[in-house]
């Protein structure tokens, strides 16, 4: 049961996920940061490291932030197909 539980809180995660990634103003606000952030990396004096490096990290934390919540996303599909099977073979039995 508690491995059910998991999957279940699992599957909710990945819903809310997607829910945020569909949501059409947090879309706006991270590919207005994504464009930014390349626009400022692009344009930083060469001599500037300290600045260039801060403007790489900040659009690879956007990144990261982006493949995290496609990670909790396919979690959750994984998890509700499991629970899914689960349940046609239960009520198979």
């Amino acid at each position: 049961m508690d491995d059910e539980l998991k999957l279940m809180k699992q599957r909710d995660l990945g819903n809310r996920a997607r829910t945020l990634r569909e949501n059409e103003l947090l879309k706006s606000i991270l590919e207005g940061l994504k464009s930014q952030y390349i626009r400022e990396w692009a344009s930083t004096d060469l001599a500037d490291e300290k600045l260039r490096e801060h403007k790489y990290l900040q659009l690879h934390a956007l990144m990261d932030f982006w493949a995290r919540l496609n990670s909790l996303i396919n979690d959750g599909k994984a998890a509700s197909a499991f629970l899914d099977h689960e349940a046609k073979v239960k009520g198979a039995a």
